[in-house]
């Protein structure tokens, strides 16, 4: 009998020394492609305050005043000057006053190219491979995640921004789809989750570089060297097998599939795998709204992403804000992950996903709303700005300034987990290979209730006559036997 991917996995190993190699291995590639590239933003765009000139005879403030101060902007330009704290692409570009808003244009651009990244990375995905797609996009956020640190032009600077997003957004989704491919259903969770240890790591690194290094271009050589060398990891990262048996590879799935036995130490089945239905093709984005379940599945993922985006990146790029010292505030908000990923992972296998989902937009709601009770309009109060840079950067993860801002972030991280009620549970059940795919164990229960729906419809437009010439025949069978 032929074997699925799934229960050749249950055999040569679903989470073994394999797997183990490799998600070291992705998490080698998150580490020096996504943190860094991503959140170095939070230093590089930041900034520092301002302070009088000697001797001015408009500005008349003692000693550094912080960004959000906006005296200065009545000033003439030549009345003050920034701290020498750090220097960054507002210090460079004189990003203040009218043209701070290019600060945060240039932050926005990294995540309209990741949007796009994204968007276009399952098609190619499909045709070409996960492995070519990941290190395609990941030799995109290298390039430019150096260049980034040479332009002289504030707009090629934004250019070079949107072109790391693109890149961060195609690899991040295919490293993931790789490493989960890769295991069984059991494994899953774990595998899926643990491949962001070495994000945090590298958001802790990172904010221990910008504490050394307070040179905005410096610091993006220093990130951005070090990305160039892992494009290497091509030659010894597999194409994941499931990916091949679709596209009719089925001899390179199974050299694949005994590699990984022989890793693992254990047996290659003898029975076959099983071969996929020669019909299927590969989807498009018209797929995800092939049907009303599909189409209502589909936008509500995207809600959920996009809530967790804002009010997650939300939080560190606000990190210059909030009140306190700006590495101290990095450091807290980034450490605190470490002891989340593990409790994520215990928590989805017992719990289930969706309650785990729904628990922590709700609290990431609540949290939110502690932050805006704590806010202040100054930082004289020190036990108040300690409870809400708490709140903010630790609990919500969300951005602290203005009551809207939190509103807005709080209400939809609260509405999104309810509307999270109606997705189906996804844990412990075999992989969906296509959208289109025969009944089976992964159908959802959502499914599975519309078919005992339309099964107690039919029951009900049997007529009388017809159960009673049912029962006559059963009778007449009954006596044949």
């Amino acid at each position: 009998m032929a074997l699925t991917i799934d229960e050749v996995f249950e055999k040569i190993g679903s989470f073994g020394r394999y797997q183990k190699f490799l998600l070291l291995g992705c998490n080698g590639l998150v580490f020096f492609w996504m943190g860094f590239a991503v959140l170095i933003m939070t230093f590089i765009t930041a900034d520092p305050g301002w302070k009088c000139v000697a001797n001015s005879t408009q500005c008349r403030f003692n000693g550094s005043m912080p960004a959000s101060n906006k005296s200065r902007c009545d000033m003439n330009r030549s009345e003050w000057v920034f701290n020498d704290d750090l220097t960054s692409v507002a210090t460079e570009f004189d990003l203040v006053c009218d043209k701070a808003i290019y600060a945060t244009i240039a932050s926005s651009m990294i995540f309209l190219g990741f949007l796009l990244g994204g968007i276009t990375v399952g098609p190619f995905a499909d045709k070409l491979g996960r492995r070519l797609t990941i290190y395609l996009y990941g030799f995109i956020i290298a390039l430019f995640s150096l260049l980034t640190a040479f332009p002289h032009a504030y707009w090629l600077f934004a250019v070079f921004r949107f072109l790391v997003g693109f890149g961060v957004g195609g690899a991040s989704i295919s490293i993931y789809v790789l490493v989960t491919e890769m295991v069984g259903v059991r494994h899953r969770s774990l595998i899926g989750v643990s491949l962001w240890y070495c994000w945090t790591f590298s958001l802790l690194f990172l904010d221990l570089l910008a504490y050394l290094i307070r040179d905005w271009r410096k610091l993006a050589i220093a990130c951005g060297v070090p990305a160039i060398p892992v494009v290497l990891g091509w030659f010894i990262t597999k194409e994941s097998p499931r990916w091949l048996l679709l596209k009719g590879k089925i001899k390179r799935a199974e050299v694949i599939l005994k590699r990984i036995a022989e890793v693992n130490r254990k047996e290659m089945p003898k029975e076959d795998l099983a071969k996929p239905d020669d019909q299927i093709r590969i989807g498009d984005l018209r797929d995800l709204f092939s049907s009303k379940l599909m189409a209502r599945k589909t936008l509500l993922s995207w809600y959920i992403w996009f809530v967790c985006g804002m009010v997650y990146y939300g939080v560190y790029l606000s990190t210059p804000n909030v009140g306190g010292n700006l590495y101290m505030n990095f450091f807290l908000t980034s450490f605190i992950e470490v002891f989340c990923l593990p409790i994520i992972v215990w928590s989805s296998d017992k719990f289930g996903r969706k309650k785990v989902i729904i628990g922590s937009l709700i609290f990431a709601a609540l949290s939110s709303v502690g932050a805006v009770l704590l806010t202040t309009d100054d930082d004289s109060n020190k036990g108040m700005l300690i409870g809400r840079i708490i709140f903010s950067m630790v609990f919500a993860k969300n951005n602290i300034h203005k009551m809207l801002p939190y509103a807005v972030m709080g209400g939809n991280a609260l509405l999104c987990g309810l509307l999270c009620l109606t997705l189906p549970e996804t844990a412990n059940q075999p992989t969906l290979e296509t959208i289109d795919g025969k009944k089976s164990s992964t159908h959802s229960e959502e499914e599975e209730d519309e078919d005992d729906e339309k099964t107690n419809d039919n029951n009900k437009n049997v007529t009388e006559e017809e159960k009673e010439a049912l029962v006559n025949g059963e009778v007449a069978g009954d006596d044949n036997a």
